[in-house]
């Protein structure tokens, strides 16, 4: 089938999918010598200074649509306003050069617009991408200097954008109604906010505006899945309605230098029930809170809080071994050997009480336990882990409902679903994180913003599953492992953040129904199943290490639009995408390296897809 075919298909598809509808840049001050010039499938407005501004084009046959660096021997510094307004015959846009400036309204209601590389743009003008409801990805965000009034205001499809150290100037209303935007990082060098920014991005998770001392007004109005925000220390005001109806809102943590707290800042935030003030009781009487915000005045807050992360840690993820046949044993305990020779504990015949498992046998490090070695040996109230130990399997100690005292295995990487169920040493542990080494055995918190502490570079399997309670999660900057079923059925999980990730394993994620992003990037291995059944899922990349995209692993997701896919891996599998229709795939490489790679029996068809290389 050729590209051009394949291109008509999915752009009828991806048109099939449209969504529901919802509401310049600098301008270019040389004088005009003509307009309406036309050169190679575009027309050009000619300026005196010999430069030149893209006014209009076509697509080519497989539905991109490029900005030339120069046309006509003339350079481009900017797309007019209106250029390609409502325009419905190209899917991916790409602006080459640089420091172009790209006009009020230019792509407005280009709604099948799914993938822009606008890395040769310095200035996004008012309403630019206006209501491009399927645009989904955006590359080259991080070079842009301003972004205009209502600039992607109803890009519905819009999942993540980045911003570089460049941007000084985000309008009013620029992503109002991006309802698919999971999170936000704010850069250092940003000055103005402008009104209504964030306005009803309601699946935005997690908020990192640090860089501002002032939040303006209306900001965050009904981002209601909105449950993580992080503040500035120099934090001074809080603008009117600033975060008003974020219902998911549970937890603010606010400096010192707080001043202000504008009218109705919190109305409607009637989950929000802690205040952590890192200033003192009578700073905090001190701080002016306007009218309409009865739910924070009723909070009593925990005065003089300070927050101070520990510094970061390297783990490792766990080896990859395969157990060789035959079995041994010693001192009571049956083992197998892996073909490193490390031993695995499969069986134990004894009847301690107190219990200190051998790092060794014959020679031979244990690196593992079992599944259910040690279950319903209800005698057993103390065991010590060795520090050679990796990995205990599902069920190890399953209902040992007298073991009361664990301790050891600082060198865990992995800890199996079940493993300590029905064990004293479990149902009586304090705290919301529960750990063994560094390994996150359980949580037992009620906050819909979950942040997991420094020191924590493994989730064991299942630790959340089934909690419809979170709807976001900050892995934080060591976590290098999501253990099998980690965040199964998490019904409300919006948002999933952390640049340690190297292993997602098995169902991860699966039936995640809300999840509508996973961008991260460090992931060497993705599991079988592991985003299953994620039926919003609308934008995947895993950065450029990734090795292993295991079977069935975007099973059923019917709405994925975008996938990025580095040269690192070797074989792509056609099964990893069942049930999978019309998505775009991002491949740095060549069209037939690509091609190269496809291995497998599966629903993976060059027809359901645009492949574009060379991203």
């Amino acid at each position: 089938m050729n590209k051009t075919l394949r291109y008509s298909i999915v752009f009828l598809c991806i048109l099939a999918l449209l969504l529901p509808s919802i509401a310049g840049c600098g301008e270019i001050e040389y004088a005009v010598v003509s307009e309406g010039n036309e050169f190679d499938g575009y027309t050009y407005t000619l300026y005196e200074n010999g430069s030149a501004a893209i006014s209009g084009g076509t697509a080519d046959s497989d539905g991109k649509l490029t900005i030339p660096e120069t046309i006509d021997g003339h350079k481009v510094i900017g797309i007019a306003d209106e250029a390609f307004r409502d325009k419905l015959n190209f899917l991916y846009l790409k602006i080459e050069g640089s420091g172009i400036s790209i006009g009020k309204n230019a792509f407005y209601g280009c709604e099948a617009l799914t993938v822009a590389d606008i890395g040769g743009a310095s200035e996004i003008g008012d309403a630019a991408f206006y209501m491009c409801r399927n645009l989904t990805y955006i590359r080259g965000s991080e070079n842009a200097k301003s972004i205009g009034n209502t600039a992607f205001c109803g890009c519905l499809s819009l999942t993540q954008i980045s911003f570089g150290n460049k941007l000084t100037v985000i309008g009013d209303s620029a992503f109002q109604n991006c309802s698919a935007l999971s999170s936000v990082v704010l850069p250092s060098s940003l000055k103005t906010l402008g009104e209504g920014a964030f306005e009803e991005c309601s699946s935005l998770g997690y908020a990192d505006i640090s860089s501002l001392t002032s939040v303006p007004d209306g900001c965050f109005v009904k981002c209601t899945s909105l449950s993580d925000v992080r503040f500035s220390s120099k934090l001074s005001s809080l603008g009117t309605l600033c975060f008003r109806a974020c219902s998911s809102l549970c937890t603010l943590t606010l400096p010192k230098t707080l001043k202000t707290v504008g009218d109705s800042a919190f109305a409607g935030c009637d989950s929000l029930s802690t205040v952590n003030y890192a200033g003192s009781e009578s700073a905090w009487s001190g701080i002016v809170i306007a009218e309409g915000n009865e739910q924070l005045l009723s909070i009593r807050p925990y005065c003089n809080y300070s927050d101070k992360a520990a510094g970061k840690t390297n783990f490792e993820t766990a080896a990859v071994r395969t157990a060789l046949q035959g079995s041994y044993s010693q001192n009571g305990y049956t083992y197998v050997l892996f073909d490193d020779g490390c031993a695995q504990i499969t069986a134990y015949d004894g009847a301690a009480a107190v219990l200190s498992i051998p790092d060794s046998f014959d020679g031979h490090r244990v690196v593992s336990i079992g599944e259910a070695v040690f279950s319903e040996k209800t005698a057993l109230s103390s065991v010590t882990l060795p520090d050679t130990l990796e990995e205990i399997c599902t069920a190890a100690f399953y209902m040992c409902s007298s073991l009361s005292s664990v301790s050891g295995g600082k060198n865990l990487r992995h800890i199996g679903h079940h493993a300590f169920d029905g064990t004293s040493w479990l149902e009586n542990s304090k705290g919301s994180f529960v750990t063994l080494g560094s390994v996150l055995v359980a949580y037992r918190g009620t906050d819909k913003a979950v942040i997991i502490p420094s020191g924590i570079g493994y989730i064991a399997d299942a630790v959340f599953s089934n909690n419809t309670s979170i709807t976001s999660v900050n892995l934080g900057e060591d976590v290098v492992c999501i253990g099998r079923q980690a965040f199964a059925y998490c019904g409300n999980l919006t948002s999933i953040t952390g640049n340690s990730v190297r292993h997602i394993e098995d169902n991860a994620f699966v039936s995640c129904e809300k999840l509508m992003s996973v961008e991260f990037s460090n992931v060497e291995k993705v599991g079988e199943y592991s985003f299953a059944d994620c039926n919003s899922l609308r934008f995947a990349s895993f950065g450029d290490r990734l090795e292993t995209l295991s079977s069935r692993a975007f099973y059923s997701c019917i709405n994925l639009r975008v996938l990025y896919v580095p040269e690192t891996l070797s074989t792509l599998r056609a099964d990893s995408f069942e049930d999978c229709v019309c998505f775009i795939l991002l491949y740095p490489g060549s069209y037939d390296e690509y091609i190269s790679k496809i291995s497998g029996e599966g629903t993976l068809n060059l027809a359901d897809l645009v492949i574009l290389s060379d991203w």
